[in-house]
């Protein structure tokens, strides 16, 4: 399923002019979550814009339209886990922090937000949060073992109830043929169970890490939605 960016530039100053994408409407400087099916940013690419649909939405917003999506989705977890008091962290390489800049910078996130862990050497994922040398010998930083022993950790050592972890290639350099730049691993769940999916996002650095961003937080909104941290790989 596709999702078209509307042409906002053709639709005047009509209040219900919009620029939808990945779950998110940009309302004339206003960015919030829009009525539509949830979907993967894995599936469902950001869009490429032309040069004068950034401009205009920029104008919009005062930010980029990815910042202005993430916000989006970062207001929508805070409403949600502030309802169902569910305390979440998070445990970021090749994002380094950008989750957790999302989510503290919306006003309130102290109500369900403790703690993030930014572990971007290995040493300091083992130190922190007990990813094991095992692991990274053998499957390397970016698997699916490994973000979800960051994940456990960090619920571990946060005390929340659900988190979310992610490590990838986010380039320009680094890749290989197994896990070509743009390879990110993501994993959500508690101490005890977690679920691991692995994304390939396209574009420069900054896109991928952005990419990787609103996946993860789209993974935390599904998550406090069903009100359960499955044991499944999706």
């Amino acid at each position: 399923m596709a999702m078209d960016f509307l042409d906002c530039t053709a639709m005047g100053k009509s209040t219900h002019a919009r620029a939808r994408h990945a779950g998110c409407a940009i309302f004339y400087g206003l960015a919030r979550p829009a009525p539509m099916p949830v979907m993967s940013h894995a599936r469902c690419p950001f869009h490429p814009m032309t040069s004068t649909r950034r401009k205009f939405v920029s104008r919009l917003t005062g930010t980029t339209p990815e910042a202005a999506c993430a916000n989006a989705l970062a207001e929508q977890l805070q409403a949600l886990a502030v309802a169902r008091g569910v305390r979440i962290t998070t445990a970021e390489s090749c994002t380094g922090g950008g989750v957790s800049a999302a989510i503290t910078a919306i006003a309130g996130s102290s109500s369900y937000f403790d703690a993030g862990y930014v572990t971007y050497s290995n040493a300091t994922k083992q130190r922190l949060l007990g990813v094991s040398e095992t692991s990274l010998e053998t499957f390397g930083a970016v698997s699916e073992a490994v973000v979800c022993e960051m994940v456990r950790g960090a619920c571990r050592e946060s005390g929340a109830e659900l988190g979310v972890a992610i490590s990838g290639v986010a380039g320009p350099g680094g890749g290989s043929d197994e896990k070509p730049v743009g390879t990110v691993w993501l994993a959500w769940g508690s101490e005890a169970r977690q679920q691991a999916r692995c994304c390939h996002f396209p574009g420069d650095r900054q896109a991928v890490r952005d990419a990787a961003v609103r996946e993860a937080l789209q993974g935390l909104i599904e998550r406090v939605e069903a009100l359960q941290i499955g044991t499944e790989h999706a």
